[in-house]
């Protein structure tokens, strides 16, 4: 749900806000619907526009139970084919072993629509394998020291988005979207921070994974 759809929704909660204060000073218009019917209207109207105000606040907040992985690769994998040209940012790629996450960073990385800002310490095992793969395949490989995750889809666009993961106090998932068109200046940190690490490196080839 956009901003433009909360605000209608908003607004028409108020409407019938209105229109229910209304109808209470003269209810015979409502074919004679009792008072109590018009404060129970009324009470729905007013529930319904703090529902929509918080739902704007929360609603790209994704949380998930740190023991439930596979949601977690759902959500991931949907996010991953929802775009094309896509950027990762992160400290831990273990996550990128899952089949079909695997697959799909497969196919960007042969449409030269992937690149890879790995952790230094993520360079080993199971992991350094894959990185080998998928910059073989044509994706970029960036290694850097910044404890940051994030993953930009549809990246030199104007429609991008990026998603942004963090554990809370309880060691939860959480992922947060940021829309450019809905938040451009928070957007604009992390495509900087992406940019900081990329310029970072005047030849890339030589800088990669591969030559590490």
């Amino acid at each position: 749900m956009r901003w433009f759809d909360i605000l209608f929704n908003i607004l028409f909660g108020l409407i019938a806000l209105i229109t229910g204060a209304s109808a209470f000073r003269d209810f015979q218009n409502l074919a004679g619907l009792p008072p109590w019917g018009m404060v129970i209207l009324i009470l729905a109207s007013i529930a319904y526009i703090f529902y929509q105000i918080k739902n704007a606040k929360n609603k790209n907040i994704f949380r998930y139970d740190k023991n439930k992985v596979k949601k977690v690769n759902d959500y991931l994998l949907d996010w991953l084919n929802q775009g094309s040209k896509t950027v990762i940012f992160t400290r831990n790629f273990s996550w990128a072993n899952e089949p079909r996450i695997e697959k799909v960073l497969i196919e960007k990385a042969r449409n030269d629509n992937l690149t890879v800002c790995l952790h230094a310490e993520a360079t080993r095992g199971k992991t350094a394998e894959t990185i080998k793969m998928l910059e073989q395949l044509g994706a970029e490989i960036y290694i850097h020291n910044i404890k940051s995750r994030f993953i930009i889809i549809d990246h030199d666009t104007h429609h991008s988005k990026v998603n942004v993961g963090r554990k809370d106090d309880k060691s939860n998932f959480v992922n947060e979207r940021f829309y450019q068109s809905e938040n451009p200046a928070a957007y604009h940190v992390f495509l900087e921070l992406f940019e900081l690490v990329k310029n970072n490196h005047t030849n890339p080839k030589q800088n990669s994974y591969r030559n590490k």
